[in-house]
């Protein structure tokens, strides 16, 4: 596994040497909640599309997700955790 781990690198700095500031780095930010199997079937389509759209190689692809709770992320002054509770009637499936 510490093998896997030098040669992942060692690949990142290589991909960095050759493709430099062409490789993309796609940021998500969901609400906390969704199943792993979920979450990485969008991370593999993200990658996929991104490389396509861009022509670059999938392997200079990088997708980063964050997760925060359903208190911490809003619409308007509607916390996620709120959902259906205020006077404000935004759409929150976000």
């Amino acid at each position: 596994m510490a093998f896997d781990i030098i040669e992942q690198r060692n690949i990142s700095r290589f991909l960095f040497m050759i493709w430099g500031e062409k490789m993309p780095v796609i940021q998500m930010t969901l609400v906390q909640g969704r199943d792993n199997e979920v979450i990485e079937t969008c991370i593999k389509n993200v990658a996929r599309t991104v490389a396509e759209s861009l022509n670059a190689p999938i392997e200079s692809v990088r997708v980063i997700v964050n997760e925060v709770p359903a208190n911490r992320f809003a619409v308007g002054t509607l916390l996620k955790s709120e959902k259906g509770k205020g006077e404000n009637t935004c759409d929150c499936s976000i």
